[in-house]
């Protein structure tokens, strides 16, 4: 049932941690060596029960701002990416993601976010929908796995990056076109 499905810019992935999928212009070789400036984040929506659908523009890449609250415990995240070419990827590795109990995880905090999927000669696979560059891989989608630090894995979220087209049929929310006076410039938001 199209248009019905509440959109955020922020999911909470529990009581104590969100994740927010930050855009910013996907670089032409695919590749980032340091946290890109963010454009703003994208809309999300909750497609069932931990399940998400993020639009992601064609050129375009994300990062994940992840954010704890002041009393939070630390949480530990481990995250596999369902790349092509590469299948699922543990995005903190860049090494396959075959066994679950083996994924590298973020303890967050002091982690804010996560750069993309890591490349072993160094920096990160820009997490994009469509690959800009021939042998950079695109991302069908990714899970996210999280517990309090401390803590077995008790949660999964599934996200599914999608064409703006059929998140916008499917929530009625739409994807604002990517704008220059939309970036970060280092400001403290209010």
């Amino acid at each position: 049932m199209g248009g019905r499905r509440e959109v955020v810019f922020e999911f909470p992935l529990s009581e104590t941690l969100t994740v927010s999928f930050q855009r910013y212009p996907c670089p032409a070789a695919g590749v980032v060596s340091a946290l890109p400036r963010s454009w703003g984040a994208l809309p999300v929506a909750e497609t069932g029960p931990r399940e998400l659908a993020v639009p992601v523009p064609e050129g375009e890449a994300v990062w994940l701002g992840l954010r704890a609250t002041a009393e939070a415990r630390r949480w530990r995240l481990a995250v596999v990416a369902h790349l092509d070419p590469g299948g699922p990827t543990d995005a903190v590795t860049g090494l396959s993601a075959r066994v679950p109990d083996d994924l590298a995880v973020l303890v967050v905090p002091p982690r804010r976010q996560l750069e993309g999927i890591a490349r072993p000669d160094g920096g990160w696979w820009a997490l994009t929908r469509v690959a800009t560059a021939l042998g950079a891989p695109s991302c069908r989608g990714l899970e996210i796995l999280t517990a309090p630090d401390g803590a077995p894995r008790e949660r999964l979220i599934r996200v599914r990056l999608t064409e703006p087209g059929d998140f916008a049929a499917d929530t009625g929310g739409d994807v604002p076109p990517l704008r220059a006076d939309a970036s970060y410039g280092g400001w403290r938001l209010p």
